[in-house]
């Protein structure tokens, strides 16, 4: 029973920390030093965050960049790579895509930034999102869905007042992990009602309203998008995200509630 506990409970995380696996295709990660820039591809770790640091601190000169392609990973792996970052002043290139913990914690750290015309950088949800998908699978009992939100909501109590923490450093509007997942923006924009839609993004002004500029993209205008061509996000219009720069951050609902449905 506690084996099946911990499997579930890893699996919870998982699936509400990344976006659908089918939106990307990492494999392992991989992290090494290229000319002047780290390169960090595949998901967020925290084996693969102590090799960003190793790497960094053998090398010579400094790197001033993270090339970063991910699709995400734990929010407090997002989170404590993004500290660094700012730290060390940074800037993050993104050739292909940064969703979810990544664009969340890692894109938002950055000192500068430069993207292709064709990135992806998608949200998701965060640490301060009001529902969290409790993914198990049918078998799952009544002891282990409660045992999985209750481990669930014990990691988010932690994790979310040190996410506000984290916007509040930076100077970043913490809806930027949030806007997509107002009922208003969604009844607008329909982000959750597509089923090709995996996150949203927003144009440069929409991430200069957040808090976020300096960011340079090649050879635009930008047009996000898988390499396949694939078009994985929505972008909110900027005069949604002006709308809602204000709104109430949202009261998250016991993950226990959404597991039993009561």
């Amino acid at each position: 029973m506690e084996s099946s506990r911990v499997s579930l409970i890893s699996g919870l995380l998982v699936a509400a920390l990344l976006v659908p696996a089918a939106a990307w295709a990492d494999t392992d990660t991989l992290v090494y030093l290229q000319k002047e820039e780290i390169a960090y591809v595949g998901e967020l770790s925290a084996a693969a965050n102590k090799q960003v640091i190793e790497v960094y601190e053998r090398a010579d000169p400094k790197p001033k960049w993270l090339a970063i392609r991910s699709g995400g990973g734990e929010i407090g792996v997002g989170m404590a790579l993004g500290e660094w970052i700012a730290d060390h002043n940074l800037g993050v290139r993104v050739l292909e895509y940064c969703l979810s913990s990544c664009a969340n914690y890692v894109f938002t750290a950055a000192h500068k930034r430069v993207v292709s015309n064709f990135a992806v950088i998608g949200y998701h949800g965060g640490a301060n999102s009001a529902t969290f998908a409790n993914e198990l699978p049918p078998s799952a009992s009544s002891e282990e869905r409660l045992a999985s939100s209750d481990a669930l909501d014990a990691y988010i109590a932690k994790v979310a007042p040190r996410e506000h923490l984290f916007f509040d450093k930076l100077g970043i509007n913490p809806r930027i992990v949030l806007l997509g997942q107002f009922p208003e923006v969604e009844k607008v924009m329909g982000v959750d009602s597509r089923s090709d839609v995996a996150c949203w993004t927003y144009s440069l002004t929409g991430f200069h309203l957040l808090g976020i500029d300096n960011i340079e993209v090649v050879n635009g205008p930008w047009v996000p998008k898988l390499l396949s061509g694939k078009e994985i996000s929505i972008q909110l219009g900027d005069a949604v995200v002006k709308e809602n720069l204000r709104t109430p951050l949202p009261t998250r609902v016991h993950t226990a509630e959404i597991a039993t449905g009561h």
